[in-house]
């Protein structure tokens, strides 16, 4: 599993900032919602934004890949991407492109079976991580 830092952070686009980060998400969390209380002179909530610490580096001349996976691992569809994304996993709860709840994966891949099998490897980290959130024993 990747390790990462927890950011508290407010505002959009030209406004957006970073206030602090954090090792734990706990802590961010604490931290954000103490700065929504006080209240202040920013209009808009803080929130907490989770970033991978010492992320892999694509390999030179690899495409970044969009995957999008149901919950129970069928493919919706993959494409290269028409910039680079970052390495994510999205989760979806119900939505038209995933009735039953979902993923996107941004990945570097060398090709769609390549981008495919990465975005079922991250799905079954994603599930194992939400079981282990709530106490599931079914990931």
């Amino acid at each position: 599993m990747t390790k990462a830092a927890w950011t508290v952070s407010a505002g959009e686009y030209s406004d957006y900032g970073v206030c602090a980060v954090f090792s734990s998400k706990e802590t961010a969390d604490l931290y954000a919602s103490r700065l929504n209380a006080a209240g202040g002179s920013r209009t808009d909530a803080y929130f907490v934004e989770e970033f991978p610490l010492d992320p892999e580096v694509p390999v030179e001349g690899m495409p970044s890949w969009t995957v999008y996976v149901h919950r129970n691992g069928d493919i919706e569809g993959s494409h290269v991407d028409s910039t680079a994304n970052l390495p994510t996993i999205s989760s979806y709860g119900k939505c038209p492109r995933f009735p039953n709840g979902g993923f996107v994966v941004h990945c570097f891949a060398a090709d769609a079976e390549h981008a495919i099998k990465i975005a079922g490897e991250k799905r079954q980290e994603q599930l194992a991580l939400e079981a282990t959130q709530t106490g599931s024993k079914e990931p």
